[in-house]
């Protein structure tokens, strides 16, 4: 009773956020394509937020993280592959 409820094509649809060119078309070369993603929460005028690359995608920072930060090995990192848990 206090909020209206909004669908996704209405918040896509949006005058205002139209109005602060909220939504940004971010290249997906994975897809041979652009999608569009929310940009920033803030239009700041000095030191101005910027979104210029997608979300990683599933898995793509594995041995970054298991191996760089967690430190596992190449063969703790394939046992998790085979075991399926990554």
């Amino acid at each position: 009773m206090l909020y209206p409820v909004s669908t996704s094509k209405d918040i896509v649809d949006s005058v205002q956020l139209k109005a602060r060119d909220f939504w940004v078309n971010i290249n997906h070369p994975e897809l041979s394509k652009s999608l569009m993603y929310p940009g920033p929460f803030a239009k700041l005028s000095v030191t101005p937020l910027v979104i210029e690359k997608r979300a990683p995608l599933p898995g793509e920072h594995n041995e970054e993280i298991y191996q760089g930060e967690l430190g596992l090995s190449n063969s703790d990192l394939t046992a998790l592959k085979q075991a399926g848990v990554i």
